[in-house]
């Protein structure tokens, strides 16, 4: 039950959490995934499944199936679904057809049905440098463009989310580097990660970035790096 310490202060497995509004509540989940996933991760990094490179969507179908173990396993009080559309107003009212909808790569929702608690995660392939077929500023700037984080800062996902970076080639720092000058080049340098060492988180690198008056939340971003 390890994954559940800390967040079973509020929920106590499967009870009552504060309501919605509740800052606690939120917070608490939020941890919560960011264990299931740094949980699922280490399964998969030791020892490495992956005989080659992997593919975003490779990597993605190997978390799913870690976390379904540590999930059953532990009894954790929440559900996740992979590749979740997000269908928007537009299309809930016909003006666009639902096969245009953006999808989650993974979609966590606890249990409590007096406190739903949603998040949404958008994972992201990254190298520090180009290397079979990868380009890494090609990369890097999809990871901020609204095919990454602005899917969350420009609202195209109603459900607040986090980012995850699979880092297959290079070093997790440099690459944040790279990505907080795409950041200042493209967005504002307000908006750069910064690197995050609350001690509510068990895994080391995890990062968070600020958009005052787009968003009313800090967007974390996990980096798993599967060198």
């Amino acid at each position: 039950m390890g994954v559940l310490k800390g967040y079973d202060n509020i929920t106590k497995a499967a009870g009552h959490v504060p309501a919605l509004s509740s800052k606690e509540a939120v917070d608490a989940f939020q941890i919560l995934v960011f264990d299931l996933i740094n949980e699922a991760y280490k399964t998969i990094k030791t020892p490495t499944p992956f005989t080659e490179m992997p593919s975003e969507p490779l990597i993605s179908v190997s978390l799913y199936d870690a976390l379904k173990i540590i999930v059953d396993r532990d009894s954790i009080p929440c559900s996740f679904s992979p590749e979740l559309p997000e269908f928007t107003k537009d299309i809930r009212e016909g003006r666009k057809p639902a096969n245009t909808a953006k999808k989650y790569d993974l979609v966590f929702e606890n249990w409590n049905s007096d406190a739903r608690v949603e998040f949404g995660v958008e994972a992201k392939l990254l190298v520090e440098n180009d290397i079979q077929k990868r380009v890494a500023n090609a990369l890097i700037r999809e990871y901020v463009s609204d095919a990454g984080m602005g899917k969350y800062i420009n609202k195209l996902y109603n459900k607040r989310g986090i980012m995850v970076g699979y880092i297959v080639e290079g070093a997790t720092s440099n690459i944040v580097v790279k990505i907080n000058q795409q950041i200042e080049d493209s967005l504002n340098k307000k908006e750069v990660l910064q690197i995050v060492t609350e001690s509510k988180f068990k895994h080391s690198e995890i990062y968070k970035s600020e958009h005052l008056g787009k968003i009313d939340y800090s967007l974390y971003h996990l980096m798993l790096n599967f060198n």
